[in-house]
């Protein structure tokens, strides 16, 4: 059995995911927002952790003390994370530090902590994060500055871990999704046509086939849109 953690569990595709894990007989280890933990319904195969992500010493406890008690987490899946608009004239530094925390330094605080963990182990490990189109396409982005850059450095991060990727037996993939069909987007864009949008179960089969395969083969980025 496979030990997968999963931040942002109780998020639209969030919640989806760790259904899908858990219900295929992954073991699932959901951190959710302090407080959130109750939004969770119990389950087999299921525990929840409450933390700040963007707390590292927080954090850092949290995934030590998983290792500690399941001995191992094969993967770790961060959908943690937020949309904000702005151009740059109406994205001050506060709003793209803003921006930065919620995308990155979420990811970054976990990242670095079951980075080193993985590292330690034969097996290794996989990471993935999701990132965004318009911090994959040159010039796109500039009406969601903060958005994009905090998104933008995702990629960087993976690439910078991936090239080391050969010692640390860690790979790191990046999903990229279009627009997500979830009840909120149907509710805010209600003339879309949502047949073209990527479907939560559509993402977590693509996460398992990253889980599944081997380091060299993972993809290191994955296009859903």
């Amino acid at each position: 059995m496979k030990n997968i953690l999963i931040t942002g569990a109780t998020g639209n595709l969030g919640t989806v995911v760790v259904d899908y894990f858990v219900d295929n007989g992954y073991k699932v280890f959901a951190l959710v927002s302090l407080g959130k933990a109750a939004a969770i319904p119990h389950k087999a195969g299921l525990s929840y952790w409450e933390v700040d992500l963007t707390n590292e010493d927080s954090t850092v406890q949290v995934v030590d003390e998983i290792v500690k008690q399941h001995g191992h987490i094969d993967a770790a899946f961060l959908f943690a994370g937020g949309f904000g608009m702005g151009d740059i004239a109406a994205s001050s530094l506060e709003a793209i530090h803003k921006m930065l925390a919620i995308n990155f330094d979420t990811a970054y605080t976990v990242t670095r902590a079951v980075y080193q963990h993985m590292s330690g182990r034969e097996a290794g490990g996989k990471v993935v994060f999701v990132g965004a189109k318009p911090a994959l396409e040159t010039g796109s982005g500039s009406a969601m500055v903060g958005y994009t850059l905090s998104k933008t450095l995702l990629f960087k991060l993976a690439d910078m871990l991936n090239a080391d990727s050969a010692k640390s037996k860690v790979s790191c993939s990046v999903i990229v999704p279009g627009t997500i069909d979830t009840t909120a987007n149907r509710q805010s864009m209600p003339k879309a046509d949502f047949s073209t949008w990527v479907k939560p179960e559509t993402i977590a089969q693509e996460l398992e086939k990253i889980l599944l395969a081997d380091a060299v083969d993972s993809q290191r980025i994955v296009k859903l849109f």
